[in-house]
C-alpha cells in the first residue's frame, strides 16, 4: 500500500463529496499539490469534477503538456457523496492522509 490518500470538501447542501486521491498521499506529496495548484474554489470545482485519481496533477494536465509525474491519473471513478465527515473514511481500508477543503475555502 503506500499512504493512501482521500481529498474531501462540504457542498453548500452540507454533503460531503470525497475519494481516492492515490497512494503516496504524504504532505510532501498530495498536500503540496493541493496547496500549490488548487487553492481557489473555481480550482477545487475543476479538481472534484475529475472523479478520483491515482495522482493528482495540474490544472489542465489531463490534456498533455506535462510531465507523468505532474498529469493527473483519472481512474474513471466519480466520487462518493456522504452526510457527514465520517463517512470520507468508509469507503476504503486504512486510510492515512485525509485533506478536507471545507466552505469556508479552507
Amino acid at each position: 500500500m503506500g499512504a493512501t490518500s482521500i481529498i474531501a470538501r462540504r457542498l453548500k447542501n452540507g454533503h460531503v463529496q470525497y475519494g481516492w486521491s492515490g497512494n503516496g498521499g504524504y504532505f510532501k506529496n498530495v498536500g503540496n499539490r493541493l496547496l500549490w495548484w488548487y487553492q481557489f474554489p473555481k480550482d477545487v470545482e475543476y479538481l472534484f469534477s475529475l472523479g478520483e485519481t491515482a495522482l493528482i496533477g495540474q490544472i489542465g494536465s489531463e490534456n498533455g503538456g506535462y510531465g507523468w509525474f505532474d498529469t493527473h491519473s483519472p481512474t474513471g471513478e466519480p466520487f462518493s457523496v456522504g452526510d457527514t465527515e465520517r463517512e470520507i473514511f468508509s469507503e476504503l481500508d486504512f486510510v492515512d492522509y485525509g485533506y478536507f477543503y471545507d466552505i469556508d475555502h479552507k
